[in-house]
């Protein structure tokens, strides 16, 4: 089986173990990937991943990444046959919440459980249940608050959610995108003085592009991040000193000198200042 490594602050798998490394998941039964990986204040951290067993049968596990070495590891899943890739978010000191889409009763439930002190609370189901909540996302925000978004389908139309996790328990879902067009794979960057912006790849007339808007502490407009006319998915968020980033890929069509039809994946950025987005470009454009 795969082994799942822990290598300066990052996981990984690999199938190859050398010395200085810490094996995650030793004497697994289960094909594990799709590892995620949280750090919380102190510095100790939490990663998960996807455990599969064999068809409708698979799990989401977790371990505690202890300073002075690994703690237990925990099946976090509970319900449902089917479970997608876990999103893992540091909260507090040394604790944690795991987010999934799992399959229970012919829906796609959203998933959440919180670990911390090697202990494992009751998991919430946060997403309705007139929909299919799939593709999460989550981040951090200060006291110990979090929120996760994620793409829902409704009456055959996908749009993105979102819920914060308050002192007082989880807020009430809020649409994020509008219902014009379908919403996937969001993404989620938390800024220091508070501003929180979901971004997410927008299907509509044929076309994918990138967009975006900031949730928090105030609702900001839907904003269009990717250029318009091309092919802009599977975006990636980060808060930074220079403004918030965001990175991601454009494919396009191709013809070879043989007349073989193809495509061509490239990755782009853009950045936000006061005038709004930028597209990061090198000399040549």
């Amino acid at each position: 089986m795969v082994g799942l490594l822990f290598l300066m602050g990052v996981v990984s798998t690999a199938v190859a173990m050398e010395p200085d490394h810490d094996v995650i998941n030793p004497d697994t039964e289960s094909n594990d990937s799709k590892p995620s990986l949280a750090i919380s204040s102190d510095g100790a951290g939490w990663v998960s991943w996807h455990a599969y067993l064999k068809p409708s049968c698979d799990r989401v596990l977790a371990r505690e990444l202890r300073p002075g070495g690994l703690g237990p590891v925990h099946q976090v899943s509970g319900e449902g046959t089917v479970h997608g890739a876990p999103v893992t978010v540091a909260v507090g000191s040394g604790g944690a919440w795991v987010f999934w889409s799992a399959l229970v009763d012919d829906r796609w439930r959203l998933m959440g459980r919180q670990v911390e002190d090697g202990r494992r609370r009751l998991s919430v189901v946060l997403s309705g249940d007139d929909s299919d909540a799939l593709m999460p996302a989550a981040v951090a925000l200060s006291g110990n608050r979090l929120l996760v978004t994620w793409s829902a389908r409704t009456e055959g139309r996908f749009r993105m959610w979102s819920r914060v996790l308050g002192e007082d328990g989880w807020k009430n879902p809020v649409a994020v995108s509008r219902d014009r067009c379908d919403a996937f794979r969001p993404a989620v960057a938390a800024e220091r003085d508070g501003a929180v912006w979901i971004f997410w790849d927008c299907y509509e007339d044929g076309d994918y592009s990138v967009r975006g808007r900031r949730l928090l502490p105030e609702p900001g407009a839907e904003e269009q991040i990717s250029p318009r006319g091309h092919n802009c998915l599977i975006p990636k968020a980060l808060a930074t000193d220079q403004g918030v980033a965001v990175a991601w890929v454009q494919s396009s069509d191709v013809i070879n000198a043989g007349g073989a039809i193809g495509q061509i994946h490239t990755l782009h950025m853009a950045l936000r200042h006061e005038g709004g987005w930028r597209v990061v470009r090198d000399a040549e454009g």
